[in-house]
């Protein structure tokens, strides 16, 4: 147990875990607490298309990491430059203007190319309007 004195005329010193709390219990010592300073972040941005595969493009994203903490990712959206954070060391980090800027080019120019071969959805708003072949009309019994 790391312990220094009350009056803090010596430096913290190492004792058994029993005779500090004894120390402590008689209050002619305190226990020492080390400070550990927080992580300062050193995160890497990077605004970049999406994974191209053999017939699709994916839309484009923001990768970041923080070689502070290890931590590591990526955001994707049509507005996730704006309304995503990335958690770690303690903050809630921005995307930075800049790969805003970056990503929001790369987002343009992928809607462009990708709003003309956007999917059908399966369902009418109406389902009356769908056509059903093969069954028979159980309203009709």
């Amino acid at each position: 147990m790391l312990i220094e004195n009350v009056d803090g005329k010596t430096p913290p010193y190492h004792v058994q875990s029993g005779i500090g709390k004894a120390l402590i219990a008689a209050g002619v010592a305190r226990e020492s607490v080390a400070l550990i300073p927080a992580k300062f972040p050193q995160t890497t941005w990077q605004a970049r298309e999406g994974y191209r595969g053999v017939d699709y493009v994916e839309s484009p994203i923001i990768a970041f990491s923080c070689s502070s903490c290890g931590q590591k990712g990526h955001f994707s959206g049509p507005s996730c430059e704006k309304t995503q954070r990335f958690y770690h060391c303690n903050t809630a980090e921005e995307v930075p203007s800049d790969i805003q800027r970056t990503f929001r080019t790369l987002r343009i120019a992928w809607d462009r190319t990708h709003k003309s071969q956007s999917r059908v959805s399966a369902f009418s708003s109406n389902p009356s309007n769908l056509e059903i072949t093969g069954v028979q009309d159980l309203r009709k019994k």
